[in-house]
């Protein structure tokens, strides 16, 4: 989906591709997340918008981890480490708000608890004692996303200083 947003920048030069990519997935699940707040008919709601939803997150997921083990796994050019630090941290928030989103819709947490628990998995310190098992699988996820992130962003500082640093003849 990534490379369907190429079409948008044809002509503009002060946002690229990967910021618009990653600002519509945050304002997307902004959406759902205040739709589902707000809307109590969507709390525990019917079977198939949790099945929709949950595509929409496994999606994304694995979006996020197949670009992250890309980083990891083979040299990547950055137009700049604070660029790519914010684009991470916004896809970290991005992870927050999806499980915030799922933990609505499926066991019906409510808007407060639903956003600490996505807090938790964005941040690595995830509470898996949940009442349901799908809000443990929705946390482990989430953290395993996260942990994939925040690995990215290491390997990206990791390439970029190693850019700098030459070793000498011993």
């Amino acid at each position: 989906m990534y490379r369907g947003f190429g079409w948008l920048l044809r002509s503009k030069k002060a946002i690229d591709v990967a910021e618009i990519y990653v600002m519509f997935w945050l304002l997307l699940w902004s959406g759902l997340f205040a739709v589902s707040a707000f809307a109590d008919s969507l709390r525990n709601s019917a079977t198939g918008v949790v099945i929709a939803l949950i595509g929409l997150v496994i999606y994304r997921f694995l979006d996020m981890a197949l670009f992250e083990i890309r980083i990891i796994l083979e040299p990547t050019d950055f137009k700049s480490i604070p660029r790519g630090l914010v684009l991470r941290v916004l896809n970290l928030v991005e992870v927050m708000v999806a499980v915030a989103v799922l933990l609505q819709v499926g066991p019906g947490y409510p808007p407060a608890q639903s956003m600490l628990e996505g807090f938790r998995s964005a941040t690595v310190q995830t509470n898996f004692s949940h009442e349901a098992r799908f809000a443990d699988a929705v946390v482990v996820g989430a953290s395993a996303v996260s942990l994939m992130l925040l690995a990215g962003g290491v390997a990206m500082l990791l390439s970029k200083v190693s850019d700098k640093i030459r070793e000498s003849p011993t």
